[in-house]
Formats: structure tokens, C-alpha cells, sequence
């Protein structure tokens, strides 16, 4: 549904937001890998406003296997996913303006993450605002930004899990493109960005603490599950795009510090070369 949306901004607006290859936009992240089953999106402009509706059904895929079929056969599990969203546009004073409004429900998940049934985490609603701003510069410059703010309220299915629990996550980029480098239809933009992340808050579990032995039965209280990481992904990507003899080429260099927001995993950098052409 994202994609769709900003396909109909577009059609109404004078600047593109680039593309890019490797590193992620703020813009509708969801911090986890998913599939779409059917999206739909509608458009209408009223004046200089524009608004669009969306929707989305599919599924999250989980980023770990939990079974052996899924290490022999290479199945990834997958629980179901819904979002709804609405979004403004407008251009204030040479700015190009977006606000919007999602809501996603989770069915047995947790931002894309699983939870063992004991736990009694059964799905989660989370509440994202994004914010969006892009701006000619001349001379074929531009430069956008763009925040997500999310909160994720996990949903409880038994008493293990208490009042209280939520996750507040945070996603920002930042983009600089200039279009016409070495012809009129090539262009190269450069991206720095941060990937849907978890700033603070978990699970508050009820969980055994203590053991009375008059009563011989378990003392519970409230624990609490932090689920922040330590680490901070922030990842840049340098990407050219353009004609190339009867298609398109495209090409990339990127730098990743702290994959999957973790301070345990080394820095990641490479070159993303692609090509396509319709025949």
C-alpha cells in the first residue's frame, strides 16, 4: 500500500521521492520482513490538499525457524498482518508536505517478532505518524526527509501478561538527489537513514519471584522485559541510476553500522550492481 500511495502523490506532485536499493526510507517502515496478499489505495485532491486512503492485508515473516521443515524445506512461517492508513499532502511555501496516519494489527506477532504461547502475547496494534518534507533545490538538486513514530501496544491472550506493556520505535532518512549528472534521464541520489527501531519500552510479565512454603505455592510479581536494543543500525547508501544501451542500469555503494540494530555484529558495506531492459 505504500508504494501505491506514493505512486498517487506523485501523479499530483512535482518532486519524486528516489530510489534507492539497499537502504530503507522512514516512510511506511515496519521494521520486519512481510508479504502483501491485496493492497488498495484512493486518492482525491481537494485544492491545494491532497488525501489518500489506504489499506493492506499480509503476512509477516518470521526471522527465525522454529521447526525442522523449515530448515530442510527453506519455509520461512508467516502470521497475518492488516494495516489502514490516511494521508495529507500539501505544498507550503516550496516544501512538498506529507502527514499520515496508520494502524496495523498484528494477528500473532509483535513488530514481525514471535512470542511463545506461554507468554500470553497474542498479535499487537501499533499507531504510526509519518512526517515528510521535500524541497527543490535548482539546478536539478532536491532534498527530502522523512520520520515515522510508532506505538505498539502487544495485545495479552492470559494473565502472564500484565498492564502497561508497550514499545515506542522511531525511523528517520535523510535524501539528497540531483537529476541530469552525465545526461538528461541518469541521476544520483545519496540516502542516510536509520531503520524502524525499538527507543524504548517491553513486556511487563507476571512471573514467579519467590516460593512460599507455608502455602507451598509460587509468590508472582511484575517483571519487566526490555525489548530496546542496545545497538543502533544507521546505514548510508551512495546509488546511480540511468540509461544503459537498451535498459536501465543501477548502481550502489552502501555502509551498515550495527545490522539489525546490534552492537555484536560487524559493520556491512558493499556494491549493488543491477540491470533490466523490457524485450
Amino acid at each position: 500500500a505504500g508504494g501505491m500511495v506514493a505512486q498517487l502523490q506523485g501523479k499530483g506532485r512535482a518532486l519524486a521521492r528516489p530510489a534507492f536499493q539497499i537502504a530503507p526510507g522512514a516512510h511506511g517502515d515496519d521494521g520486519f520482513f512481510s508479504q502483501t496478499d491485496w493492497a488498495l489505495a484512493l486518492r482525491h485532491q481537494a485544492g491545494s490538499v491532497g488525501i489518500t486512503l489506504s489499506a493492506e492485508q499480509g503476512d509477516a515473516w518470521l526471522g527465525s525457524s522454529r521447526r525442522a521443515e523449515s530448515l530442510y524445506y527453506g519455509l520461512r512461517e508467516k502470521r497475518p498482518t492488516h494495516s489502514f492508513g490516511l494521508a495529507v499532502d500539501r505544498r507550503l511555501a516550496g516544501v512538498e508536505a506529507s502527514l499520515g496516519l496508520t494502524w496495523m494489527q498484528e494477528s500473532e506477532t509483535v513488530l514481525g517478532g514471535y512470542f511463545h504461547e506461554v507468554l500470553g502475547v497474542n498479535g499487537a496494534d501499533s499507531a504510526f505518524l509519518d512526517l515528510g518534507a521535500r524541497r527543490d533545490l535548482g539546478g536539478g538538486w532536491q532534498m527530502g526527509a522523512d520520520w515515522r513514530q510508532g506505538i505498539t501496544v502487544p495485545r495479552g491472550g492470559s494473565a502472564m501478561l500484565a498492564g502497561g506493556s508497550r514499545l515506542v520505535s522511531t525511523a528517520w532518512s535523510f535524501d539528497f538527489a540531483r537529476s541530469g549528472v552525465f545526461g538528461p534521464r541518469d541521476g544520483v541520489a545519496l540516502r542516510v537513514s536509520q531503520p524502524l527501531r525499538v527507543s524504548s519500552g517491553g513486556l511487563n510479565l507476571q512471573l514467579p519471584v519467590a516460593y512460599d512454603y507455608a502455602t507451598e505455592s509460587a509468590i508472582f510479581g511484575l517483571q519487566r522485559f526490555n525489548l530496546a536494543p542496545d545497538g543502533r543500525e544507521v546505514m548510508g547508501e551512495l546509488a546511480w541510476r540511468g540509461p544503459v544501451w537498451w535498459g536501465r542500469g543501477a548502481a550502489s555503494l552502501f555502509y551498515r553500522r550495527d545490522p539489525g540494530h546490534r552492537t555484536d555484529t560487524p559493520d556491512d558495506a558493499g556494491i549493488v550492481v543491477r540491470w533490466d531492459a523490457e524485450f
